[in-house]
């Protein structure tokens, strides 16, 4: 591969400044989905109801007898959306944003299979003491544990069905 001259690197940097990921509106819908992945849907799901929810209106739909239904209208098409949340998932997450979403998807699968409150309060004791003593890589394996034994679960129930 040739080396660029020097006046082409000096003109490459007059393009428009990279866009800070903290401040785009996708950034939330982007941690929906990824927490929806971690905690047992597969990628696709996962995406596709993020963007659903974030892309939908909610409606109010007129019917008989004074009753009222509601309905959720989405655009046409949410699929080019769905393919842009994945690209930006993919690029612009940070370690941070990674810690974040296994801590949250560790708390969404505790509190599920917890029997009572104290129960999933215990657990999570241990899982912040264990992040304490193992650092922030024992987490990531504790919470991958988790989410494959949830998976794993899931698809042997669909199974049977």
């Amino acid at each position: 591969m040739t080396r660029s001259s020097p006046s082409r690197v000096a003109r490459r940097k007059l393009g428009a400044p990279k866009k800070d990921f903290r401040t785009d509106r996708d950034r939330g819908t982007i941690a929906v989905a990824e927490l929806l992945h971690r905690i047992g849907f597969n990628s696709e799901e996962a995406f596709d109801l993020a963007a659903a929810v974030r892309e939908g209106k909610l409606e109010e739909a007129t019917s008989s007898h004074k009753r009222v239904t509601l309905g959720f209208r989405l655009p046409r098409t949410v699929d080019g959306r769905v393919a842009t949340l994945r690209q930006k998932s993919k690029r612009e997450s940070t370690a941070a944003d990674t810690l974040r979403r296994d801590v949250l998807a560790a708390r969404v699968i505790i509190a599920d299979r917890a029997r009572n409150e104290e129960e999933a309060t215990r657990a999570l004791d241990h899982l912040l003491a264990l992040t304490a003593v193992g650092g922030i890589e024992k987490l990531h394996r504790a919470v991958a544990a988790l989410t494959t034994r949830r998976k794993r679960r899931r698809s042997v129930a669909q199974k049977a069905h």
